[in-house]
């Protein structure tokens, strides 16, 4: 499956890919929560439910 085929059929939403691309461009340091919802300027209670969808 190439990149374009994994987005299009596994990525649910825009904050989806945002939060793809963050995690991969500043591994391996770690975000928290609160810092990763204010770049994807989503509510703090909604990331926690991006991220299980990633998982």
């Amino acid at each position: 499956m190439d990149a374009y085929e994994f987005v299009l059929n596994k990525v649910d939403t825009v904050p989806h890919l945002e939060a793809l691309m963050l995690l991969w461009n500043s591994r391996p340091v770690g975000w928290t929560c609160a810092e990763l919802g204010s770049r994807l300027y989503i509510p703090l209670d909604s990331v926690g439910d991006l991220l299980r969808d990633l998982v």
